[in-house]
Formats: C-alpha cells, sequence, structure tokens
C-alpha cells in the first residue's frame, strides 16, 4: 500500500514554499527529508507537514523544490541569474542531486570563460599599439577641437582595426556565424574599455570630458547591441515585440510592473532586504508563443542617497543615448505610485522625468501602480472594490462573467479623489503639479495589476483566487494591447541629449534641473491663485474623457 501524500509546508521567514511529501522524499539526505521524516514521526496522522529554514537567499529555495520536483536542473540554472546563490542554498538544503549538477554547470561555464579569456588575449595584444595610433591620429586633428570628428576618426579606428584582426585570423569571409559575431563585439568592447582607461589616465587630456562620455556611450551600445544579439538568438522562434526603457522612482513599483508584463520574476523589486534594480541593463521576457520583448531597467530616481540627481540623470541619458544608437526603444514607461501621498520630493522626482522626455512625450506612458490595494480601494477605487466584492467567492475563474472596471471608469474615480482631497490651500502645490504630470502623458495610461510577494507565491503554486488570477490576466492583456497600440520607434535624434559640441551629460543633467526647479516654482503659484486652480481642475475633467 503506497504511503499518504502529504502537504509539506517550507517556510523561510515570511516566504512559504508548498510541495508533496513525494517530492520531499526524491532526496533522503536533504535537510528537508530530514527534517520531515522527524515530523512525521512525531505524528504520523498529520497530513500537512510544517519545515522551518533559514537559507542564505530564500529566493532559490522554490526553484530548487520545483527542480527536485520536476527533475529539469537545467532550468533552474537558465531562469536564476547567480549559480553560486544557487549552489550555497543547495549545499544548506544538502539536495545532492541538484548540488551535483550544479558544481558541474560551474566546472563548464569557468573552462568556458577560460577559453574565451585566452581567445581575447590572441586577439588585443597589439592594444597599446592601438591606442598610441588613435593618440597619433587625434593631435593630427587638433584644428577640429570641440568638434566630433576626432571621436568619429577613433571609433573608426577601434573598428578598422578590429576587424582587420576578425579577418586576418580567417574570419571575415562570408556572413558571420553568431558565435564569430559575438566574438566581435567582445572584443570591440574589450577595446574600446581599454581606450577609455588610457584616456582618463592620460595625464595631456588629448581628450575632453565631452568625447569621452561620447567613447562612453559608444561602449554602453556595443554592449547593448551584444546582448541583443543574444536575446534574438535565444528567441530565434519568436518575434521581438518591441523595446522598452523603464524608468520611475524607486518604490513606485517599476520593477513589479515589468514582471506583470513578462508574466515571471525577471526583476528584482525593491524593498526592506534589497535596494532594487541598479544601473541599467538589458534583458528580455517572453509576452506569448510568438513574440518577447526586451526592456532596459534604470536605477529608481531616490534609490541611493549617495548618488545625487545629476549622477543618476546623466546614468540614465547615457542608457539612453547607447540603445537610440541602435533604433531599438519603441517605447518609455514610467511609473507612478497611486497609494502615496503626492509630497513635493516626489512630485519633484517625477516632475524631472518629465523634464527628461519632454521632447518625446508621445512615446511615454504612464503605468499607475498600487490601485488595487485594500487601502486604496477603501480610499477612492470604488469601482475595483464592488466588483471584487462581488467576485471574491468565485470558486473558479469560469465563474467570473463580468469585467472589471474599465481604464476609464477607474480614471475617473482618480481624478474625482484628486480634486476632492488636494484641491485645496494645504495640497495647493502639489495638486498643480499632479495636474500637469498627469496632463504630460494624455491618454498613455498603463494600470498595472502587480501581485504581491504572497500573492506571487500563491500564483506559482497554483493557490491563487481564482478572482485575483482573473484581475491579473484581464488587466494584464489590456496592458499588453495599449502597448501594442501605442508603440512608436523613436528616430535618433529626437533622443540626443547632447545636441552641441559643448554639452557634457553633467550640465545636461543640471540644466534639466534647473528647468524643473523653475516650474515647481511656477507651479507652486499656480497653487496658491483659488482661480488658477480651478483652471487646473479641468485638466482633471479632461483626462478622464480620453482615456
Amino acid at each position: 500500500m503506497e504511503p499518504e501524500e502529504k502537504v509539506v509546508e517550507v517556510r523561510c521567514g515570511r516566504r512559504i514554499f508548498v510541495c508533496t511529501s513525494s517530492v520531499v522524499c526524491k532526496d533522503k539526505g536533504s535537510r528537508i527529508y530530514e527534517m520531515y521524516a522527524a515530523a512525521i514521526t512525531d505524528n504520523p496522522a498529520r497530513r500537512l507537514i510544517t519545515i522551518r529554514l533559514d537559507p542564505p537567499k530564500v529566493e532559490y529555495v522554490g526553484p530548487i523544490i520545483r527542480a527536485i520536483e520536476t527533475e529539469s536542473f537545467d532550468k533552474l540554472v537558465n531562469e536564476n541569474d547567480d549559480i553560486e546563490d544557487i549552489i550555497s542554498v543547495a549545499r544548506y538544503l544538502n539536495v545532492k542531486s541538484v548540488l551535483e549538477y550544479l558544481e558541474e554547470r560551474k566546472k563548464e561555464n569557468q573552462e568556458q570563460a577560460e577559453e574565451v579569456a585566452d581567445h581575447n588575449d590572441i586577439m588585443l595584444e597589439d592594444e597599446e599599439a592601438i591606442f598610441i595610433k588613435l593618440m597619433q591620429k587625434i593631435n593630427a586633428r587638433k584644428s577640429d577641437s570641440g568638434n566630433l570628428s576626432t571621436i568619429s576618426t577613433l571609433l573608426e579606428i577601434n573598428d578598422s582595426e578590429i576587424n582587420g584582426r576578425q579577418h586576418a585570423t580567417g574570419e571575415g569571409s562570408g556572413p558571420l556565424s553568431m558565435e564569430a559575431k559575438l566574438d566581435l563585439l567582445d572584443n570591440k568592447i574589450k577595446t574600446l574599455e581599454n581606450q577609455i582607461e588610457h584616456a582618463q589616465n592620460d595625464e595631456n587630456g588629448q581628450l575632453s570630458l565631452r568625447q569621452r562620455e561620447t567613447l562612453k556611450v559608444e561602449l554602453q551600445r556595443l554592449r547593448y547591441e551584444r546582448d541583443q544579439a543574444i536575446l534574438v538568438e535565444r528567441h530565434s522562434d519568436k518575434e521581438l515585440a518591441y523595446n522598452l526603457l523603464v524608468v520611475g522612482v524607486t518604490g513606485t513599483g517599476k520593477s513589479s510592473s515589468l514582471n506583470t508584463l513578462l508574466n515571471k520574476q525577471a526583476c528584482k523589486v525593491s524593498g526592506a532586504q534589497a535596494q532594487g534594480t541598479r544601473g541599467c541593463n538589458m534583458q528580455e521576457g517572453v509576452i506569448s508563443d510568438k513574440h518577447f520583448v526586451s526592456f532596459i531597467d534604470t536605477q529608481g530616481l531616490g534609490a541611493d542617497t549617495s548618488v545625487t540627481d545629476t549622477e543618476l540623470l546623466s546614468q540614465i541619458m547615457m542608457s539612453t543615448e547607447s540603445v537610440t544608437r541602435m533604433k531599438i526603444i519603441n517605447n518609455i514607461l514610467i511609473s507612478f505610485d497611486t497609494n502615496t501621498r503626492a509630497t513635493p520630493a516626489t512630485m519633484a522626482n517625477q516632475l524631472t522625468l518629465m523634464e527628461l522626455f519632454g521632447e518625446i512625450r508621445q512615446s511615454c506612458f504612464l503605468i499607475l501602480t498600487k490601485w488595487n490595494t485594500s487601502a486604496v480601494q477603501c480610499e477612492w477605487n470604488t469601482p475595483l472594490r464592488k466588483w471584487t466584492r462581488k467576485w471574491r467567492r468565485a470558486q473558479t475563474v469560469e465563474e467570473i462573467t463580468e469585467e472589471p472596471p474599465s481604464y476609464q471608469v477607474m480614471y475617473e474615480a482618480y481624478c474625482e479623489y484628486i480634486l476632492a482631497a488636494m484641491n485645496n490651500d494645504e495640497d495647493a502645490g502639489a495638486f498643480s503639479k499632479m495636474g500637469t504630470f498627469l496632463a504630460f502623458f494624455q491618454a498613455r495610461v498603463l494600470w498595472m495589476y502587480n501581485l504581491d510577494a504572497v500573492e506571487i507565491e500563491d500564483y506559482e503554486g497554483g493557490d491563487l483566487e481564482p478572482h485575483i488570477i482573473y484581475l491579473y490576466s484581464f488587466y494584464r492583456d489590456k496592458a499588453l494591447q495599449c502597448l501594442k497600440q501605442g508603440s512608436t520607434q523613436l528616430a535618433v535624434e529626437d533622443l540626443t541629449f547632447l545636441k552641441e559640441d559643448g554639452d557634457t551629460l553633467a550640465k545636461v543633467a543640471g540644466r534639466l534641473i534647473d528647468s524643473r526647479d523653475k516650474k515647481i516654482e511656477q507651479l507652486e503659484k499656480i497653487g496658491t491663485d483659488s482661480n488658477k486652480r480651478v483652471a487646473m481642475g479641468s485638466v482633471f475633467t479632461d483626462s478622464n474623457k480620453r482615456v
């Protein structure tokens, strides 16, 4: 007689991972099995066994359990970033089958890395000679001071030198294979990195700050081009739907919204134990059987108090400059938390982003988040609260026969709330800023129904309530539909920040912040004038008619 199947809850702090006893018993040397066996020895009749653990990286416990269940260890590595972290958790859990596989993969990765390093050493052995030639060319063009022709020369030499060596190895005839293309890009990247390092250490100051920044933009472009080539190869059976640049204030649900669009936990979410997105990195995700998207999730404004607005804007501008030179951005998504009170600091950050992308506003979408929380439903989102109360007891998704509130209905409720709560002397400044901010996007709004940490675990475990599954799927599909309808192709010249010869990223960022501060001062004055506040109120009533 087969032993009775039991449900096993693995609790790691506030996280809960659920599996069955048959999965636990697959590796009888593991820590989970030992604790499970001890629990059923004490009480064999129990059908729910709870195990408490304190692993080094909680987020990898669930994927490891699923890997044991499905015996699909490749997926465990391919869908998670850091093999060292996975190994540390597998070692803590003492899951030998997983640990042996991971150690073997780590060894293979190291061997491949050594082969690539050896290849690059051969390709780059003349790096110093290349830089000397570059400096000679630049000196020969001193009459072009301030002009970017020196940079064009530098980049042309960079390409010709690397391409020449590629041909010399016998790899230059005919179309390049993907492997050869990636090797070529890797070598271009390495060459440019070394050239930038030489330029920064050059005491004679052969290159201006503007020229060095242009080199860095080109370096970032090459990195993105390499990332893009890998993504296209990885999803060769699918079409690239669009490329997104995602920006926002830290904690507004920027990364969570990307996770919702992709229907997977692809981005780190900021919280009490995490700093959220750091830097600007290209990633990708599948949105349907036929399409995938690539995206750059930027570090949020206010994420790091040690980084000034000028420095952070410079980082975002550098990424934006780089990707637009590849002509790959379709839309820019700017996140906004509807659950947080609009303070002067939060609105200043939002107005900063308005200034940054003001010339291409038609390509910007506003992502509204956290409007599905209980607090917001009680405060102003009455349409969603009524729908939820009606369908929250549904036992299956199929029982639900009524669509949730439309974008327009919720936008009307939100605007009515702002008019009632903020159109007063105390909140006058924030009210005028909010009106200006919402008017910037006109009807380009995405309402993102993001799941919280507990709901994500329930969703992955098949335990999420049917009405929440319905809401999540409905608003996700709606967001993808709106993105498709509003997709644009940004021309390079439309998103170039370094327009003048004397511009640097820091100078442009400084001008943007000055412009923002002047706008804030004007909006504060508008807020103190009751007649102008009445006019500002029409922004909200007009906007909700267009959504």
